[in-house]
């Protein structure tokens, strides 16, 4: 199996197999709730913060509308960026026993296989689903819990990236 070194680490001589790095690269692109928090780390480490009594002000005047702070999605997102690393992939394994993405007439045998699942919060399905057969995200349990307005995550990314996609449209 072909090997690149480990990223980032050069006092590290062991070479990583192909696979992991297309999973690490995977992981760095499709941000999602656990994998890109350093150990130990809680979001409001990740995130600079200055006068936050301006911070609406800069917001609005920056992008002309109004900061998104009632917005379900939004506020589960900042909740998880602020948990330790375990108690938010505790809240990602709770949502995953939620999920019904293993119902869907788009998720074939090669997503079982892969154990993907979760589209919403870990992004496009990688290899395994590349066209849509219907859609019951919309009608998800895990759709209100996260205030979550779009779908076809399997396809299209997490809510985070299509709603990203929809404000530099």
């Amino acid at each position: 199996m072909p090997v690149f070194p480990f990223p980032g680490r050069p006092e590290t001589t062991t070479p990583i197999p192909i696979p992991f790095f297309i999973h690490l690269v995977r992981t760095i692109l499709h941000w999602n709730f656990t994998r890109a928090i350093p150990e130990g780390t809680t979001g409001t480490m990740l995130i600079q913060h200055d006068d936050n009594s301006r911070a609406g002000e800069r917001h609005m005047a920056m992008t002309g509308k109004p900061e998104m702070m009632d917005d379900p999605f939004v506020k589960t997102m900042k909740s998880m960026m602020s948990m330790p690393r375990d108690q938010a992939r505790g809240k990602v394994a709770e949502l995953s026993k939620m999920c019904i993405c293993g119902t869907c007439p788009t998720y074939n045998s090669c997503a079982k296989n892969a154990g993907e699942g979760l589209f919403c919060a870990h992004g496009t399905s990688f290899r395994c689903i590349s066209e849509g057969k219907g859609c019951l995200c919309p009608g998800c349990p895990v759709t209100k819990p996260l205030g979550l307005k779009y779908q076809g995550y399997c396809l299209m990314g997490t809510e985070k990236a299509q709603r990203f996609d929809a404000m530099i449209r």
